[in-house]
C-alpha cells in the first residue's frame, strides 16, 4: 500500500486539471473506505479482549484493556482511543448499513457521524428507521443539509423526546473565551437558535448598512466583529465599566522599548496595545519580581 502511495504522488504531476479532478474523488472514496476499515479494525480489537470479571465492569462489551493497546500503538491518550473504540463500537452494532456504506465509499465519516451523534438518544428500533431513512435518499449536498435533514426525522419519531432533549439544551447556554495567537481571542456564545440567529441579523444588518467611511477597508466580517464590539460597550466604551489587568514595565509604558505586556487571563500583547490601554486607565502600582515576574506587592487603583 506504501508503494501505491508513492507511486500515485509521484503520478500526481502529470495531472491536468480533469485528471486532478477524478483522482481527488477517488480519494475521497479511498478515504471513507480506510476510516470504515479502521471502525472495523477496532471492533475486532475489543471482541479479541472480552470483559474480565476482576475488573468490575460487567457492563462493559470489551476490556478497557483494548483502549489502552491502541492509545500505545497509535500516540494518543487512553480518554481518547476509550471513546473512539466506544463510538466504534456503537456504529458496528446499532448502524451496521451506514458502516457498510462507509466501508464500501458510499458515505463519508462526517455524515456517518452525524447520524450516529444524532440519533444516540433514540432506541434500537428508531435509530434503524433514521438509518434505512437516510440512506435510502440521496446523501444530499452538504452535511449541514444532511444533519438537517435527521433531525427532522427524528423530531416526527420522537416529539416528546425532542422537546425534552431541547429543554435540556437551553439551559446549558453560555457563554465562553477562549485565546487565540497574535494578541486575539474568541468570543462564543451558545444561545437559541433562533435567538442566536436573531442577534446575528441584526449585525449582520447594521454592518452592511452602516455608511462607510473613505478609505475604510474593512471586511465584511471585521465591519460585523466591530458592530458586536460596540452594540456591548458603546463606541466610546461607555456601557459598562470593566477592569482589565495589564502588566507592563515602566520603561514599555514610557515608549522606551517595545516589550510585550501582559493582559492578565490571557498572556502577552503588544507594547503598542498596552500603551493604547493604558491611556485611558486607572493606575495601581505592581511591585513584581525581575526574575519570575511574581507580583510581590500590588497597590490601590
Amino acid at each position: 500500500m506504501d508503494a501505491v502511495f508513492d507511486e500515485v504522488l509521484a503520478g500526481l504531476v502529470g495531472c491536468d486539471a480533469s485528471a486532478t479532478l477524478a483522482l481527488a474523488a477517488r480519494l475521497a472514496r479511498l478515504t471513507a473506505r480506510l476510516e470504515g476499515l479502521t471502525v472495523h479494525t477496532h471492533v475486532h480489537l475489543a471482541r479479541q479482549r472480552p470483559p474480565d470479571p476482576a475488573e468490575g465492569e460487567a457492563g462493559e462489551p470489551y476490556s478497557t484493556v483494548a483502549a489502552d493497546e491502541l492509545a500505545a500503538e497509535l500516540g494518543q491518550s487512553p480518554r481518547t482511543m476509550s471513546s473512539r473504540l466506544a463510538t466504534a463500537w456503537d456504529i458496528a452494532h446499532d448502524l451496521p448499513a451506514a458502516l457498510a456504506d462507509l466501508t464500501a465509499g458510499l458515505l463519508n465519516h462526517t455524515r456517518l457521524a452525524a447520524l450516529h451523534g444524532l440519533t444516540i438518544c433514540l432506541t434500537t428500533g428508531q435509530r434503524a428507521l433514521v438509518e434505512a431513512t437516510m440512506l435510502a435518499g440521496s446523501r444530499l449536498a452538504s452535511p449541514p443539509q444532511w444533519r438537517r435533514k435527521i433531525h427532522r426525522i427524528i423530531s416526527r419519531l420522537d416529539p416528546q423526546g425532542a422537546a425534552k432533549r431541547r429543554r435540556r439544551a437551553h439551559a446549558e447556554r453560555r457563554v465562553a473565551i477562549d485565546s487565540l495567537d497574535d494578541g486575539m481571542a474568541c468570543l462564543t456564545a451558545v444561545l437559541s437558535a433562533e435567538d442566536a440567529r436573531a442577534i446575528y441579523d441584526r449585525i449582520n444588518q447594521i454592518a452592511r448598512t452602516d455608511a462607510r467611511t473613505d478609505g475604510d477597508t474593512r471586511s465584511i466580517d471585521a465591519r460585523r466583529a466591530d458592530v458586536l464590539t460596540a452594540l456591548l460597550l458603546g463606541n466610546r466604551r461607555e456601557h459598562v465599566t470593566v477592569e482589565l489587568q495589564v502588566v507592563a514595565a515602566v520603561g514599555t509604558l514610557a515608549g522606551l522599548d517595545e516589550n510585550p505586556t501582559e493582559l492578565v487571563g490571557y498572556g502577552p500583547i503588544p507594547a503598542t496595545v498596552g500603551r493604547a490601554l493604558a491611556a485611558d486607565a486607572h493606575w495601581r502600582r505592581a511591585l513584581t519580581d525581575p526574575e519570575t515576574g511574581t507580583v510581590l506587592d500590588l497597590g490601590h487603583p
